[in-house]
């Protein structure tokens, strides 16, 4: 069970199938080495986020994700950035 304790705003995949990203108001969750769809068994990133009304999220490649907020602006995150929970 994920439980981000906030409205999840978009979500995207890797076309591999290797990666899931989840967008907060207020954080970027993104899930790896998972087995089928268990997604929340494997490795679970995180980076907080303050860029106002966080809406979208998509990966640009394997290592960068692209958000966009409802003001318009863009912002582009390496997953390098991202901080390791598990």
């Amino acid at each position: 069970m994920f439980n981000s304790d906030e409205q999840v705003t978009s979500a995207d995949a890797l076309l591999s199938g290797q990666a899931l990203a989840i967008l907060t108001y207020t954080a970027i969750w993104v899930f790896e080495d998972y087995t089928e769809d268990n997604f929340f068994y494997g490795t679970v990133l995180w980076l907080p986020i303050d860029a106002k009304q966080c809406e979208a999220i998509c990966f640009l490649n394997d290592q960068e994700l692209l958000i966009s907020n409802e003001q318009g602006d863009l912002f582009r995150v390496s997953k390098n950035d991202l901080i390791r929970l598990k």
